[in-house]
């Protein structure tokens, strides 16, 4: 999800208002110190499930509009550090279970103009449209498919033509957490462990990749250079597996399948039709 307009931000700022009794308000600093002191639980009941968060385009620091093939806009921002956890899209398990694989092919045959882009789309996110797959096979091979579209690949264009310095990483540390993430570097967990707050719950490796994170993203907040810009060598830090961290090249990490790159960088328009074809 990428800067939203203001207006439309707005409407999910009215609603917040509107539901914690602040629209006769009128001291923006009122409402700001009421709305801190609200649990995170009030917060989201307020909000509502509909409530839209995402950074703001304002055609300052964050570009109006932005075509994901494309170069990114010019902006005020000077650098940043992007980058994404190997299953992002665990979180969308739900749409494969309702997306009956025949269907999900018909709906490929229809997003490629040519078949054999279809087979090659299969191909390399694991998918094996002439026999149905066992549906953990389905699952992960969506899982991938998502994962790569709405995350990898967004992450991984910023960092390539962002004019000023941009830091790419790769979380491959596992979760350790019972459920359905245990064992998976999953959407979310970065986060957590940059904050470093369950430190003590984790095993050495985890606790070895969250100290590391929790250096070098504070030392980021302070101006220091983290480790190699993206553009200078096309290189990423990898944050795991086994605690290790390390500067990885897409030809170098074993922990990664990116056999998809140069083809989806041509037909990535396909990608996000299908994409909001199935999703909506």
């Amino acid at each position: 999800m990428g800067p939203m307009p203001l207006k439309t931000l707005e409407r999910s700022w009215t609603k917040l208002y509107k539901n914690s009794d602040l629209l006769d308000e009128e001291k923006p600093e009122k409402k700001l110190e009421i709305l801190r002191s609200m649990t995170p639980d009030e917060l989201m009941q307020n909000c509502g499930p509909s409530a839209l968060f995402a950074p703001v385009a304002d055609g300052k620091l964050l570009p109006t509009t932005w075509k994901l093939g494309n170069s990114h806009p010019s902006s005020s921002c000077k650098e940043f550090i992007t980058g994404t956890a190997r299953v992002e899209a665990i979180m969308f398990d739900r749409i494969v279970q309702q997306l009956p694989q025949p269907l999900f092919h018909k709906l490929v045959l229809g997003a490629f103009k040519n078949a054999s882009d279809a087979e090659l789309f299969c191909k390399y996110f694991g998918f094996t449209p002439s026999e149905e797959q066992p549906f953990e096979a389905y699952r992960d091979a969506f899982r991938f498919f998502l994962t790569v579209v709405i995350f990898h690949f967004p992450s991984l264009r910023l960092a390539e033509t962002f004019r000023g310095k941009a830091y790419l990483y790769h979380f491959e540390e596992p979760s350790p957490y019972e459920g359905p993430t245990f064992g998976l570097p999953v959407h979310g967990q970065c986060a957590v462990f940059v904050y470093n707050n369950d430190r003590k719950f984790w095993p050495e490796s985890g606790q070895r990749v969250s100290l590391e994170m929790m250096k070098k993203w504070t030392g980021f907040a302070y101006g220091k250079e983290l480790w190699e810009l993206y553009a200078a060598e096309k290189r990423f830090m990898r944050l795991g597996p086994e605690g290790e961290c390390s500067l990885r090249s897409f030809e170098d990490d074993e922990t990664g399948n990116y056999g998809y790159l140069n083809w989806l960088r041509e037909h990535v328009d396909e990608a996000l039709g299908l994409l909001f074809i199935f999703s909506s």
